[in-house]
């Protein structure tokens, strides 16, 4: 296996994808007892449904607008495409598979091309602070397949504070571990859910490099 084909910028781009500023901890009672029951709840997916975010590559700062392109359902789980669009420009397409009780990362990259076996599940109802579970498979991405791992766990609810507004919100994190040989890659993933509103901030770190963009508008169809 050739090490030398992947690296943290090409992982950070093509399997982190779209990208979370500083959150305030407040109580959770009034929101843990309107928690959604669904996990669809979490990240809305209908078509036309947009979510534009204020995006940080360390110094660099850009614009990223998630769109999702497409909706189907098959055998009670709706498997969405989204769109990932930086300054005008399709970075990446991800793709979800969402039904009753999770939300599952399925593929990402250019046109949905790495795979994810099985998909990473980044939604687990109840969201419930202190929820865990683990993850393990394999991510397949330049023409080669590397074997991954997480953990990921749940903390909130959070007030998040967006240019679109204050919501509350659950956080997941995702301590990811993916293996070319004797080499790991580790990568740390947040990610802040507000319900019946999406992802409205995400913090990742990999390589060194922090990525991290918040929320500054949406717009859900009906």
């Amino acid at each position: 296996m050739q090490v030398n084909r992947w690296s943290a910028p090409r992982l950070r781009w093509q399997f982190l994808g779209g990208l979370s500023l500083v959150a305030m901890v407040v109580g959770g009672s009034a929101l843990a007892q309107q928690a959604p029951k669904s996990a669809a709840d979490y990240w809305p997916f209908r078509e036309g449904n947009t979510w534009t975010m204020a995006v940080t590559v360390g110094e660099k700062k850009m614009t990223q607008v998630i769109t999702v392109t497409k909706v189907t359902t098959k055998d009670g789980k709706t498997r969405a495409e989204l769109d990932y669009k930086t300054d005008g420009r399709l970075a990446q397409r991800e793709i979800y598979e969402v039904d009753a009780s999770s939300l599952s990362r399925v593929a990402a990259g250019p046109n949905g091309t790495n795979q994810l076996t099985p998909p990473v599940p980044v939604v687990q109802v109840p969201m419930s602070a202190g929820k865990k579970w683990n993850w393990k498979g394999e991510v397949a991405f330049g023409g080669q397949t590397f074997q991954a791992s997480a953990q990921l766990s749940v903390s909130g609810p959070e007030t998040v504070k967006t240019d679109a507004g204050s919501f509350p919100a659950m956080r997941v994190r995702m301590d990811l571990d993916v293996a070319s040989g004797e080499q790991h890659i580790k990568v740390l993933n947040d990610y802040w859910f507000a319900p019946k509103v999406g992802l409205i901030q995400q913090k990742a770190t990999v390589g060194g490099q922090v990525i991290e963009g918040v929320m500054s508008s949406y717009k859900l169809t009906k």
